[in-house]
């Protein structure tokens, strides 16, 4: 009899850690599929700007954070934060509960290259 219980502990404990898991994947999941729309819907705002000035860039996006000048490259440096995410999971256990968590920034950050007053590239980081 003891033995038949224990092993319906078992099973509630890998259905547990099972539907964590199940869970946890989408949630991943999601991060990347809104990470991969927002790229791409920034390159759209950014490839018709190539070859602009940077008075029609500044017009377009608004003056930059910070700029610089690198190897002949004048870089415009932006930076949009959209707060914070996190995501947690808990795995059910006869004797104890363990759970995990984590959070993270949520951001666009982009660099755009200018070369004798045009826009040549621009480089983009996407935090979801």
């Amino acid at each position: 009899m003891n033995r038949h219980f224990r092993g319906s502990q078992s099973l509630r404990l890998m259905l547990g850690v099972l539907l964590v898991a199940t869970l946890a994947v989408p949630v991943a999941g999601c991060a990347s599929g809104r990470a991969k729309k927002a790229l791409k819907q920034l390159q759209g705002v950014l490839n018709p700007l190539l070859g602009k000035t940077d008075a029609e860039v500044v017009l377009a996006l608004g003056a930059p954070q910070s700029r610089e000048e690198i190897g002949g490259f004048t870089v415009w440096h932006y930076f949009n934060s959209y707060g914070t995410r996190s995501a947690a999971g808990v795995a059910p256990n006869p004797y104890y509960t363990t759970g995990s968590g984590r959070s993270w920034d949520v951001y666009d950050k982009f660099d755009l290259f200018f070369k004798d007053g045009h826009l040549t590239n621009f480089r983009v980081l996407v935090q979801r």
